[in-house]
């Protein structure tokens, strides 16, 4: 059974620059900075301040190895933060009518409903096969 939008908690590194973009091209002007990788990267950085460490390597073509360079000299710094997820958020989503009840499902559905409208507590036994989707086609309906 699904209940809301419970999504395991996940962390990723971050990178951020550690030093004023100004300083960065005085670097580069002065060929302290010479790898046109590490550059590339410099320059997706100071676009995208506080880019996944993936999509930086991907958009800059290059490599953990000059990712881990720029950070040994000071130009960047790697932060692991918590990645904000929803499983529902690039997807179209259509809503479904709500299933018909058979007449058994029906009797169910009511015994239930009265259960909860009383503010009774009360066990109740939903027999099904395996995979019949008691519970969705009991929920669908409310």
């Amino acid at each position: 059974m699904f209940f809301g939008n419970r999504v395991k908690e996940k962390v990723g590194q971050f990178a951020y620059l550690n030093k004023e973009w100004e300083e960065i091209e005085e670097d580069i002007e002065e060929k302290i900075i010479k790898s046109p990788k590490q550059i590339r990267s410099l320059n997706i950085l100071h676009e995208n301040d506080g880019i996944h460490i993936l999509d930086l390597e991907l958009l800059s073509d290059t490599t953990r190895a000059i990712t881990k360079t720029l950070e040994k000299n000071g130009y960047i710094e790697i932060v692991e933060e918590k990645i904000e997820r929803n499983l529902f958020e690039h997807k179209d989503v259509k809503r479904d009518k709500p299933l018909k009840l058979t007449k058994e499902q029906d009797v169910a559905f009511d015994g239930i409903k009265q259960a909860i409208d009383e503010k009774k507590f009360a066990e109740f036994l939903l027999y099904g096969v395996t995979g019949s989707r008691k519970d969705r086609n009991l929920f669908a309906t409310n």
